[in-house]
């Protein structure tokens, strides 16, 4: 659905990155946590988040190490078709990837592919850490409201007191 129009992927997925416990959540095109992800996936997934750069498979027979030297996994263009992944960032670092996967493997992902894929992971790590900046300032909001109602209160007993004393 993100891509819908824009390209023919048979598979979309998202995984989110948590910086603090260093783990990933495979979400589907859905939104929807998925249980099982298979192990070249998460292997690619894995090597986008140490790179914090995209990651093509499958083009043209070339295999996933001879794209990508860094991090020696053992793996071929046989994984079940072209795979693209493209890190998400935001305001505060690395959210997650976004990845896409076409069916069958002589289908791979252009250059062109991959810049429109990088623009789009762009403008969701933009939308992200706009979401996250106005969910902070709805929290400082609220806590600015309780501190006002607290004061509000301290200044009406000190009011009620010297009332009394009067």
């Amino acid at each position: 659905p993100l891509v819908s129009g824009l390209l023919d992927v048979n598979e979309a997925q998202i995984a989110r990155y948590d910086v603090e416990l260093d783990s990933l959540e495979f979400l589907d095109g859905e939104g929807r946590a998925e249980a099982v992800v298979h192990p070249m996936r998460r292997e690619m997934t894995e090597q986008v988040i140490r790179s914090g750069e995209p990651l093509r498979t499958g083009l043209l027979g070339e295999g996933f190490e001879a794209r990508n030297p860094i991090g020696g996994i053992a793996a071929s263009s046989d994984h079940g078709g072209g795979w693209l992944g493209v890190p998400i960032a935001g305001h505060q670092g690395l959210l997650g990837v976004l990845s896409f996967q076409r069916h069958p493997p002589a289908s791979g992902f252009s250059r062109q592919d991959q810049e429109l894929l990088v623009f789009i992971a762009h403008q969701v790590g933009h939308g992200v850490g706009q979401a996250q900046a106005m969910r902070q300032l709805e929290e400082a909001l609220v806590e600015l409201e309780f501190k006002l109602v607290d004061r509000s209160r301290q200044l009406q007993d000190q009011m009620d007191a010297r009332e009394q004393i009067e």
